[in-house]
């Protein structure tokens, strides 16, 4: 894992670029001695001037409030600008100053909003630390010190801060009457600090050009080798598995242990401030000579069994077998953000969507068809077409609604170019167009089932007899969870999936609602009718043992069976139970196999009867 380190060509700022902050994953704000205001577009490394502020306000931190669960709350995206004439502003984010508040004698040196953007705090070299209200109202004064605050950060949960003090770091509860919590961080002045919001451990750099990691009680978990210089920035990513340490023309890249991943020495001058995007997979560095730098984290590798998946840059994933010896890239439209290989698949995330691979078959090439829910994907030399696309919740019947073409006309390495009506267009390795048809009637279904017109749309699969029909229709039908279960039933019976009818009406309702991705309400339904055990067997079905342990001992009935399930599940395992409830109750409860198997067949029978 490294970084990629980007400088612009130009030089936006005409001074030093003191401060800067993220106000989505695609665009940066910063400011700068030169008074400007300046919006980064992440896609090019170009900047846009937002506005010019008077030449008396000399920026020194910048903030944007904090997006609750991803969304802007009635406020919108709001500002905080310290500045070094003791004031802070709330800016819109079109520059316009909605509020100036003298806020500190001498600079402010930390303007932030609280995690949870109720509040913010200021810090400033009168040794002040204040408490204000979103709106600028004072409600208290923390801190007083005879040290002027470098450095002071939120935790976690927003009950108390952390903040430098000389040589030292204080972390202050917010409760009154609670003593302050004091150590030595470092030898020389302590200039900057992080608390990581996911992993509660702090970082501080000192001007004896060092960065340690603490715990939140105080204690040393690592300390740096000597470096060239004095550490003047610092930040955590928001999952709390790295943090950035900056310094003069150098940037470095640690895990959460402290232990240095990435070195890099673009030519900066010293990095004032570092912020890292909320995705976790890019930063941003201000820097003395103008510079906004940006970083992003490229060598990701995640493995399983012979697979290696690499991500070698912002869009690309290269995956290796090293078994039979193959590779194979993959080119995504949007940057990754995670990726995890496990149980032969490759699961990643970009901003906006979210792929699976399977390992046996990496997809090369997919396109949407222009008019209805259905996707053409190229495997291998193969064109595969799946008809049903919302059916890959069951693996059975997602093979049952898809067509594979396998034609030596394909040729090797192929690549769907569009994909409009019936037909798929696919470019040959040698730049040659091949058009492949498919049948019409899955498109047709479609529009009956947008339509709404369910009698057609059984009439079509019922005059053709094709599996791939009455299987669209199985899992249309299914999905809508509302009067369409006959017809359900009807098409799982014509592709001989008679484990998918549903004896009663509750199971029907229960049973589509959980295929629906519904398990609380299928559950909901089950025990609102009385039928417990298959409330429960759901749960177990699922693997979710505690909440089906929770419904037997709460209806009294089954638990027994619960004990049992998960007693064979960990001996084909070869595990020792280790959760205490269990083992609890399984030293309770008698466990009588036959007995369990007797009841349980007892249950299923009665639910055919009824």
């Amino acid at each position: 894992m490294k970084l990629k380190v980007t400088v612009p060509q130009h030089t936006f700022h005409k001074a030093a670029a003191t401060c800067l902050s993220w106000s989505s994953t695609e665009e940066l704000y910063s400011v700068s001695d030169d008074n400007q205001l300046l919006s980064w577009n992440v896609s090019n490394n170009e900047a846009t001037k937002i506005t010019d502020f008077n030449c008396d306000l000399l920026p020194t931190d910048i903030h944007f409030l904090p997006r609750i669960g991803g969304a802007l709350g009635k406020h919108g995206d709001l500002i905080l600008i310290t500045s070094t004439d003791g004031k802070f502003h709330t800016v819109n984010r079109s520059g316009r100053i909605e509020k100036s508040i003298d806020a500190h004698k001498g600079a402010i040196l930390v303007g932030q909003w609280s995690n949870d953007g109720a509040s913010l705090l200021t810090a400033g070299e009168d040794g002040f630390i204040k408490i204000w209200s979103r709106g600028g109202m004072l409600r208290s004064t923390v801190v007083s010190s005879d040290h002027s605050i470098y450095g002071a950060c939120w935790s976690p949960d927003n009950q108390s801060i952390v903040y430098t003090n000389g040589k030292f770091l204080v972390i202050k509860q917010l409760a009154p009457n609670t003593k302050p919590q004091k150590w030595k961080a470092h030898e020389g002045v302590t200039l900057c600090l992080s608390w990581s919001a996911a992993s509660e451990l702090i970082v501080s750099g000192g001007e004896e050009c060092r960065y340690r990691v603490w715990d939140s009680h105080g204690r040393q978990l690592y300390s740096s080798s000597l470096h060239d210089n004095p550490i003047t920035s610092l930040a955590w990513s928001p999952s709390g598995d790295l943090f950035a340490v900056g310094s003069y023309n150098t940037l470095r890249l640690c895990d959460y242990s402290g232990w240095s991943q990435s070195l890099e020495k673009p030519i900066t001058g010293c990095i004032y401030k570092i912020a890292w995007s909320s995705d976790g997979t890019q930063l941003a560095g201000a820097c003395a000579n103008g510079h906004v730098i940006f970083a992003h984290i490229v060598d990701r590798e995640v493995q399983y069994m012979n697979y290696t998946a690499t991500v070698t840059e912002r869009k690309t994933i290269i995956v290796r077998d090293a078994l039979h010896d193959t590779l194979e890239v993959l080119e995504l439209p949007e940057r990754v953000i995670q990726l995890s290989l496990r149980y032969s698949h490759l699961v990643l995330t970009t901003p906006t969507q979210c792929y699976i691979y399977s390992a046996s078959g990496q997809i090369q090439s997919f396109q949407w068809n222009t008019e209805e829910n259905i996707l053409a994907t190229i495997q291998d030399t193969h064109l595969v077409v799946w008809y049903c696309p919302t059916g890959c919740f069951d693996p059975t019947l997602f093979r049952m609604c898809s067509l594979i073409n396998d034609s030596l006309e394909l040729s090797r390495n192929p690549r769907i170019n569009d994909f409009v009506g019936n037909s798929v267009s696919i470019r040959r390795t040698d730049g040659s167009l091949l058009n492949v048809p498919i049948s019409p009637f899955p498109a047709l279904l479609h529009r009956y089932v947008q339509d709404n017109k369910w009698t057609d749309a059984l009439n079509l699969c019922r005059t053709t007899n094709d599996v791939v029909l009455w299987s669209c229709l199985a899992i249309l039908a299914t999905q809508l969870n509302g009067d369409t279960l006959d017809i359900a039933e009807e098409s799982y019976a014509a592709i001989n999936q008679y484990d998918k009818e549903f004896p009663t009406k509750a199971q029907q309702i229960a049973g589509a609602a959980l295929l629906g991705g519904g398990l609380h309400n299928a559950e909901s339904i089950l025990i609102h009718n009385g039928m417990l055990f298959h409330a429960i067997r759901i749960n177990l079905q699922l693997y979710n043992w505690n909440r089906a342990l929770d419904t037997a001992l709460k209806h009294k009935t089954h638990i027994d069976t619960v004990l049992y399930m998960r007693q064979k599940y960990l001996e084909q395992l070869g595990k020792e139970e280790p959760n205490k409830k269990f083992v609890d109750l399984r030293n309770s409860i008698g466990i009588d196999e036959e007995k369990i198997k007797q009841k349980i067949q007892t249950e299923m029978t009665r639910a055919i009867k009824h």
